[in-house]
């Protein structure tokens, strides 16, 4: 018999919404309202409407930029920033799931797609359950800092959560960056996918079976 306590305690209908105001993943500016915006037309008023207990835990406050060994030849705009939110987030993240609530993210583009991979890892590990990626998008997003035509680090979160490109110069030391299974992580509804990120979905075989896409 399963002793082991389940990944989120189901029965309290308990939530926890937590923001991360943060646009510059993305190459165009305004995804940092998208928590304030979230609030504004009354997010946690229509969860709890529908029965569950919301804590809002308030927004991520901005840290500050940080250095980051990356190598040369990579593509990828406002890496320090982008690695200081990465550990803000994930250490948020961790911390509230030892609440053992499910966290619903007020935010659209932003860095914490591929991160909350390393804090649900370390709690799911710790529980000792397996993480499963269900991904509903238009694009792949598995582009790396290699194939990236952008720079934009908001096209390349699967790539991030599946290992194909290494955390852990963004996560920094005592993180964990632990990947996804590419047999775990589901794609739907994909229609625009660039050359080398189809080619990387068809070499790392991420359910291949399920594609919908234009070729």
């Amino acid at each position: 018999m399963n002793q082991h306590k389940p990944l989120y305690s189901a029965p309290d209908k308990h939530l926890s919404l937590l923001g991360i105001p943060f646009d510059l993943a993305a190459g165009e500016p305004g995804a940092v309202m998208g928590p304030a915006a979230l609030r504004a037309v009354g997010l946690a008023q229509s969860l709890t409407d529908l029965g569950y207990t919301v804590d809002d835990h308030g927004d991520i406050a901005a840290p500050e930029p940080i250095a980051v060994n990356i190598p040369e030849g990579i593509r990828g705009h406002y890496l320090n920033h982008v690695a200081a939110w990465t550990r803000a987030i994930h250490d948020r993240t961790y911390d509230l799931l030892q609440l053992q609530h499910p966290i619903i993210f007020s935010a659209a583009i932003i860095p914490s797609l591929w991160v909350l991979s390393a804090p649900l890892h370390r709690h799911c590990r710790a529980i000792k359950k397996n993480l499963v990626v269900l991904w509903l998008d238009a694009h792949a997003d598995f582009n790396t800092l290699h194939t990236t035509l952008s720079g934009n680090m908001h096209g390349m979160p699967v790539a991030f959560l599946t290992g194909e490109v290494d955390m852990t110069p963004l996560l920094g030391e005592g993180r964990p960056a632990i990947p996804v299974k590419p047999s775990n992580f589901y794609l739907f509804g994909l229609r625009s996918i660039d050359a080398d990120e189809r080619r990387l979905l068809e070499e790392r075989r991420i359910n291949p079976d399920r594609y919908a896409y234009d070729r």
